[in-house]
């Protein structure tokens, strides 16, 4: 009879001592969604608006896509008829996917994306890969932070659009 309650204390504590790890400190229940702010570029737009959901792989690995929405202008030094100043205004829908890889909050970024213009511009929609860093929290409502370099694959030649190569993003879990 001893041996049987040393064998269920063992297991209990056992048991206790494994499944010790705070829920929150887990990689794999991290929260899956993100908005924030697209700042200065990278996707075709000055600033955007994003949602992203998280596909979680692996404590070290999750796949991501985001949808948003964006908007930019253009100054024109002047039009066929020689009159300064003209602006361009168009909206943009930036989209992507991408692979994480990293621990913790920490994770590099690897993916391709794509931006939808409206507007009167020579090319409607432009296709690019784009590499980066992520700080991604552990728990809801806090800080997510991206910084990432992308520029399109094709259509840059002629393009008349402003394109900054480097984005950031400032956003939250939920």
């Amino acid at each position: 009879m001893k041996a049987r309650i040393i064998i269920a204390l063992v297991f209990l504590i056992s048991e206790t001592l494994l499944s010790a790890q705070d829920k929150a400190e887990s990689p794999l229940d991290r929260p899956r969604n993100n908005v924030y702010f697209n700042f200065i570029g990278g996707d075709g737009s000055v600033i955007s608006t994003n949602y992203e959901r998280l596909f979680l792989i692996r404590s070290k690995s999750f796949l991501e896509g985001g949808l948003g929405i964006g908007y930019n202008k253009i100054d024109d030094i002047s039009d066929s008829n020689g009159n300064p100043d003209l602006q361009f205004k168009y909206y943009t829908i930036p989209h992507h996917i991408s692979m994480n890889l990293g621990k913790s909050k920490s994770f590099f970024e690897i993916g391709l994306g794509g931006t939808g213009i409206i507007g009167d511009v020579n090319q409607n929609y432009y296709l690019y890969p784009f590499i980066g860093y992520r700080f991604q929290s552990l728990e809801s409502n806090k800080l997510i932070f991206r910084v990432y370099a992308g520029y399109p694959f094709y259509g840059w030649e002629n393009m008349n659009i402003w394109w900054l190569p480097v984005g950031v993003s400032l956003g939250m879990c939920l």
